[in-house]
């Protein structure tokens, strides 16, 4: 029985520490996951020439800009519409002038480069850059919730503990 009440004083000791590297690496890997899949899938996917034929700004509860393109592969047509691996289909800015200036680049009928995965032609992005001030506002929640965790968990027990 002694043993059993030590393995669990040990174990009590370690699960902060536990929930601290949880809470430290996988809100990181599920923010970058997509990127970090992206970029390795890339390796295998090849440069096609895409023709943008649409790209819309649209004002909903927040602004968001939409492309679609169209390429060939091997004789046949397809229609994509993933910007990059980490946004997907809509690009979400609260700033309008940064979405306008994304339109204006890729403007409806320029010819451009996409990429593709010639296992699976219909998995396309525009573009392998990312725009990592999108993961801004993911990473800041994630660590302003392991601070909070901290605070409580640690410091307001050292409060309770001197009275």
């Amino acid at each position: 029985m002694q043993s059993f009440e030590n393995f669990s004083l040990v174990i009590m000791r370690y699960i902060p520490i536990l929930l601290i590297i949880t809470c430290i690496i996988s809100p990181i890997l599920f923010t970058l996951s997509p990127v970090l899949i992206g970029k390795l899938n890339l390796q295998s996917w090849i440069a096609v020439q895409c023709e943008i034929i649409s790209n819309e700004i649209a004002h909903g509860e927040e602004q968001y800009l939409e492309f679609e393109y169209t390429f060939h592969y091997q004789g046949m047509k397809y229609i994509g519409s993933d910007f990059d691996f980490l946004e997907g289909e809509t690009i979400y800015s609260s700033d309008l002038v940064e979405l306008r200036k994304l339109q204006t680049f890729y403007y409806i009928g320029k010819r451009t480069l996409c990429f593709i995965d010639p296992n699976n032609p219909s998995k396309s992005v525009l573009t392998t850059e990312t725009r990592w001030n999108t993961l801004t506002v993911p990473l800041l929640i994630h660590l302003g919730l392991l601070l909070i965790f901290l605070k409580y968990r640690f410091f307001d027990k050292e409060k309770t503990e001197g009275i």
